[in-house]
């Protein structure tokens, strides 16, 4: 069962369509708001079974700057996907990126 939080839901929703605006993408993302627990890791994402849809996992027990780092942390999955283009398994440049392009988010006025 997921469980819905609507300000994380509502951030998170801002944080991946800023993304998908920011890099041009064209795809389809599920947000899943869920406890630590049930996906053993703070946050997790998936190619869907049709062609650009995605789905992420998100753990809603952490802080929002953290809550907001990984949700950006896979969509840099997502674009990795997208492109066809990562190196190892893609976490390092996700790892890279989290906190500078969350930080862009306050910057830019989306939360």
């Amino acid at each position: 069962m997921t469980l819905f939080d609507p300000l994380l839901y509502r951030h998170s929703r801002q944080v991946v369509n800023w993304f998908l605006e920011k890099y041009s993408l064209d795809a389809k993302v599920k947000i899943e708001i869920v406890p630590y627990k049930k996906i053993d890791c703070w946050g997790s994402s998936a190619e869907g079974t049709k062609h650009k849809e995605y789905t992420i996992w998100i753990a809603k027990d952490q802080g929002l700057r953290d809550f907001i780092a990984t949700v950006v942390h896979e969509m840099v999955h997502i674009r990795q996907w997208e492109n066809k283009k990562w190196t190892g398994t893609g976490e390092a440049e996700a790892n890279r990126l989290q906190y500078k392009l969350a930080d862009k988010v306050w910057d830019d006025g989306i939360i």
